[in-house]
């Protein structure tokens, strides 16, 4: 997604650009969840949460980017309709849940 973005073009996101989104920072989740792994028998049952920022837009995240950059950085995210297509009952991504599934 980003190699295009880098050379000016327009990068195609694979999600919902204006659906909330939250954010970990890659060395919090598995420092969290080895943290969990080794603690004591009487914390599981409840419920953990690791750190992280607020649930933005993708489009908010490409925006903080473009600001670093100090330039625009165009995206585009997939068509609405693609969703449908992926999750078709001829599709591979099929729930494996669903057993009446062709």
């Amino acid at each position: 997604m980003w190699k295009p973005t880098f050379a000016g073009k327009t990068a195609q996101l694979v999600l919902n650009l204006d659906m909330p989104h939250t954010y970990h920072h890659i060395p919090d989740v598995p420092a969290g969840l080895a943290t969990l792994g080794t603690a004591a028998d009487e914390v599981f049952g409840r419920v953990w949460m690791l750190p992280c920022a607020p649930a933005d837009p993708a489009r908010a995240l490409v925006a903080r980017f473009a600001s670093a950059l100090g330039r625009e950085i165009r995206v585009t995210g997939v068509p609405p309709y693609s969703y449908t297509i992926v999750a078709s009952p001829g599709s591979s991504h099929r729930d494996p849940a669903n057993r009446t599934a062709s």
